[in-house]
């Protein structure tokens, strides 16, 4: 958290090492892009990932589906960034994510109807 990491400086696969990782927070950097659908494709065993309070505006559409790479992934934190939009596909392989933090992206105006449709949170704990 809060290391001033900007996207430039995040290489592709830089987690790829640390494969019993289960909690990351990048929260409080300087990301705007996570555009390499890699970066997170050894690191089955994370539950908890942490990126907000960054400037994401892109995140890749097979970033969380890669390979069905974060299958374990219970709660996906991308509150307070710049997000515009997501792919509807982005959170499909996201099977046992419990909650995912979606609030005080400002020109997140719209998530599509099938953006959920493959996980087990239940309505409530969607839009947290």
């Amino acid at each position: 958290s809060n290391n001033n990491i900007s996207s430039g400086k995040l290489e592709p696969k830089v987690f790829s090492s640390l494969t019993n990782l289960e909690v990351l927070h990048l929260d409080g950097n300087n990301l705007e892009n996570l555009e390499d659908p890699e970066i997170f494709a050894e690191n089955q065993k994370l539950t908890d990932l942490q990126l907000s309070k960054n400037q994401i505006q892109t995140l890749n559409s097979s970033i969380f589906n890669f390979n069905s790479n974060l299958k374990n992934l219970k709660n996906l934190f991308l509150n307070h960034n710049n997000i515009t939009e997501l792919d509807a596909s982005i959170f499909k392989n996201l099977s046992n994510i419990e909650r995912i933090w979606l609030h005080d992206n400002p020109d997140l105006n719209h998530l599509d109807k099938e953006i959920f449709k493959n996980n087990k949170m239940s309505p409530l704990t969607r839009f947290l």
